[in-house]
């Protein structure tokens, strides 16, 4: 027997091992485009804006007001 001939007629693919490479491929794959993501997201001015609210009484009711000058009953 030589060492290029299947034995016992195996099939040409290993198909637990085209799975397993497969789904290797896919997590690396995903591992990649969380990372990216990750890196990504930065800090936007909007993230950084502090908003403070301030208690209003006006027609003998309470309200707020927060420091982008929005009223709210």
């Amino acid at each position: 027997m030589s060492r290029g001939r299947r034995y016992n007629n195996e099939p040409k693919l290993n198909m637990k091992k085209v799975v397993a490479v497969i789904l290797a491929i896919v997590v690396l794959v995903m591992f990649v485009v969380v990372i990216k993501r990750l890196l990504e997201t930065g800090s936007t001015e909007e993230e950084m804006k502090v908003v403070s609210y301030y208690p209003v009484f006006t027609n003998e009711k309470w309200g707020v007001i927060d420091s982008m000058r929005k009223y709210c009953d």
